[in-house]
C-alpha cells in the first residue's frame, strides 16, 4: 500500500513538472507573438480576448490538489506510519496503543504478589513468572496480556497493605525455616483462602497444609539439590505435565501423610522401591484455589517448571 502511494506521488510530481514547463514554453511563444495565452484551452489568442487568471496553480487546481494529497499521504506514511498493511496494523496495536485499550481488546493485566521467606530461590521463581509474563505480552492467553510481579519479604508487609495491592495471585515462596517461622505467610493463607488463588512452594506448601491442621515432620532422607521422579494425577498445576517427570528437591521437612486434612487431596508424590507412595510432593484444596508443591519447579534441573507455573496462572487450572 505504501509503495503504491509513493509511486502515485512520484508520477504526479513528474506530470506536474512536465505540464508546467510545457505551459511556460507555450506562454513564451505566445507572448513573442504579442498574444494572450488561455490556460484552460492551451490556446494562444492574438486578439487578446482571454482575460482569465494567469496563475498556473489556479488554472490547474485539480491536478495540483491530486499531487498535494498524494505527496502528503506518502510522506506521512513514513513519518507517522499511517498507511499500513493489515500485518503492520496488528503490530501497531500491540506496540503503540495504551494499556487501557489493550486491556479492552486483549484481556486484563494481572498482579502477582510473592511472599519471600528469605530464600535464595525466590528470585529464580520470580524469573520464571517473569518469563511467562513476557510470553503473555507476545500472545495473550486466558484473558490476560500482562503480569505485574511484586515481591515482599515475610516481615515487611501487612494484611492491610496486601489488601491495598489487591493482587490477583499469591505465591508463598520456599524458605530455610519451618512454617512457624514464615512470618506473615500463615496469616495470608488463613485470610485469603478462597479469595485469591494461592500457590505454595516447598515451605509455602508445608505452611498451607499446617494452616489446615497437618503435621510437618522431619523426613527420613534429607533432599538438598537432588532430583526425583515425581508422579501426579494430572490435575491442577500438573495438567499437561509428563508423568512422571524429574524435579529438584531442597527440603528436610515433609507433610505427614496421615495428618493431611480431608480438605486436601494429594496431587503429586514420590514412590519407594516397590511403587508405594513415599512422600507427598503436591497438594490441592478440594474446593478452594489453593495448591502446593514440595519440589522446586524453578530449578534448572526440574522438568516442566514453566508449565506448572503457567497452569497456576491459568483460569482452567
Amino acid at each position: 500500500m505504501r509503495k503504491l502511494v509513493w509511486l502515485l506521488a512520484i508520477l504526479l510530481t513528474f506530470g506536474l513538472i512536465a505540464h508546467y514547463f510545457n505551459d511556460q514554453t507555450a506562454i513564451k511563444n505566445c507572448l513573442e507573438q504579442a498574444g494572450s495565452f488561455n490556460y484552460q484551452t492551451d490556446f494562444c489568442s492574438l486578439k487578446e480576448t482571454y482575460q482569465g487568471s494567469d496563475s498556473f496553480i489556479l488554472n490547474h487546481l485539480p491536478f495540483v490538489l491530486m499531487w498535494l494529497i498524494a505527496t502528503v499521504i506518502a510522506v506521512m506514511s513514513v513519518v507517522m506510519g499511517i498507511v499500513k498493511t493489515p500485518v503492520e496494523y496488528e503490530e501497531f496495536l500491540k506496540k503503540k496503543l495504551n494499556k487501557d485499550l489493550l486491556a479492552e481488546t486483549l484481556g486484563e493485566k494481572k498482579r502477582l504478589l510473592m511472599i519471600d521467606n528469605y530464600d535464595s530461590f525466590t528470585y529464580n521463581l520470580l524469573q520464571y513468572f517473569g518469563e511467562i509474563g513476557l510470553e503473555l505480552e507476545r500472545q495473550p492467553k486466558d484473558g490476560m496480556y500482562s503480569l505485574e510481579l511484586i515481591v515482599k519479604r515475610n516481615d515487611e508487609i501487612t494484611l492491610e497493605q496486601i489488601a491495598e495491592l489487591d493482587p490477583d495471585y499469591l505465591v508463598i515462596s520456599p524458605g530455610p525455616c519451618t512454617p512457624n517461622e514464615s512470618g506473615i505467610s500463615l496469616e495470608i493463607l488463613k485470610k485469603y483462602a478462597g479469595i485469591k488463588p494461592i500457590l505454595g512452594v516447598c515451605l509455602g506448601h508445608q505452611a498451607m497444609a499446617q494452616v489446615y491442621g497437618a503435621t510437618i515432620i522431619r523426613a527420613e532422607k534429607v533432599m538438598h539439590g537432588k532430583t526425583s521422579d515425581i508422579y501426579h494425577n494430572g490435575q491442577g498445576v500438573f495438567k499437561d505435565v509428563p508423568n512422571p517427570f524429574k524435579a529438584t528437591r531442597y527440603h528436610s521437612l515433609i507433610i505427614e501423610q496421615t495428618s493431611l486434612p480431608n480438605e486436601f487431596e494429594i496431587t503429586a508424590w514420590t514412590q519407594d522401591s516397590v511403587g508405594n507412595l513415599e512422600y507427598i510432593m503436591g497438594i490441592q484444596h478440594k474446593d478452594l484455589s489453593m495448591q502446593g508443591v514440595q519440589f522446586h519447579p524453578e530449578s534448572i534441573l526440574s522438568e516442566s517448571g514453566h508449565q506448572i507455573l503457567r497452569n497456576f496462572l491459568s483460569r482452567t487450572a
